[in-house]
Order: C-alpha cells, then sequence, then structure tokens
C-alpha cells in the first residue's frame, strides 16, 4: 500500500466516517446470504407430498398439448395469466419429481432476493439491501411458498420487479 491510500484510511478512521465494503463484497455478501436462505428453503423438498393444485399442474404437463392446456386455462383460470404455461413447462422440460418441480419456485425466489437487494441499494444503500434480503428471507410465508409449484414466489417477484 501506497504511503497516500495509507493517509487516506487514516484520515476516514479519523473522522469517524462509517467504512462499508466496496461493491464486490456487499454482491459475494449478498451472494452467500441468498445461497444460504435458498439451501434453507430447499431442505423441505424431500418430505413434502404434491398438493392438489401441484398435481392440477403436473398432470396438465404429463397429459395435456399446449392447445388443450390453453383450453383448459380459460375454464379454470383463477391463476395468474401465464402461469400454468409457465410451470407446465417447466414440468416437461424438468421432470414431474418433486424437488424438480419445485425448485422453480426456488428460483424466483432467488430472483426476487437479487432483486429485493437491488431495490434496496439503489433507493438507499447496500447496507439497507442486505438487511432487506435477511428480512424477506426469514418471512414464514416466503418461506413456505419458496418451495410450492404455485404461484406465489413468481408474484412476489413481479411486484419487486416493479418497484
Amino acid at each position: 500500500m501506497r504511503g497516500s491510500e495509507q493517509m487516506k484510511i487514516i484520515q476516514v478512521v479519523r473522522s469517524g466516517r462509517k467504512i462499508w465494503p466496496g461493491k464486490a463484497t456487499a454482491y459475494v455478501s449478498v451472494a452467500i446470504l441468498m445461497m444460504l436462505i435458498v439451501s434453507i428453503h430447499s431442505f423441505h423438498f424431500a418430505g413434502r407430498n404434491f398438493r392438489e393444485d401441484e398435481i392440477n399442474t403436473i398432470h396438465a404437463a404429463k397429459v395435456l398439448s399446449s392447445s388443450q392446456t390453453v383450453q383448459w386455462l380459460a375454464v379454470e383460470g383463477f391463476h395468474p395469466p401465464g402461469w400454468r404455461l409457465v410451470a407446465t413447462a417447466w414440468v416437461k422440460q424438468f421432470g414431474m419429481a418433486e424437488p424438480m418441480a419445485r425448485y422453480m419456485s426456488t428460483l424466483f425466489t432467488l430472483l426476487t432476493l437479487a432483486v429485493v437487494f437491488r431495490l434496496g441499494a439503489d433507493l438507499f444503500d447496500r447496507q439497507v439491501g442486505l438487511i432487506a434480503v435477511l428480512i424477506i428471507g426469514m418471512l414464514p410465508f416466503f418461506h413456505f411458498f419458496s418451495h410450492e409449484l404455485r404461484p406465489y414466489s413468481a408474484l412476489v417477484l413481479c411486484v419487486a420487479g416493479m418497484q
């Protein structure tokens, strides 16, 4: 370290200003925190059976063609637009096993945490973004729906992304 850099550090420390780590450190901290939250959420995958709503989505992916899925959605349209299409495409691509089918919600959860961090960092600072990720990651309903093949984690992502 050169003398001028050392002097700047000493001046910052003596002035009492808060020292917050650089961007790289903050992003690594967020990545570690997000992976920790997602791994805690994923711990519950193995022991949970599909619920009725999830079974309907799996059935549509297994049995119905794309046009039949659209017709089925017209009759049973209580989910957000496009949700069943995305979910059936996911199940067709990655399989019907419970963990694999539910990883789509985990992906939406991970993206939501990233968006919440970015939102907090843009509106305030990186420290607020980290705290926001920690708070939303600890919410019980966010934890519960992060491992369900249901549209709730995608809706939270949409709401956070619209801010």
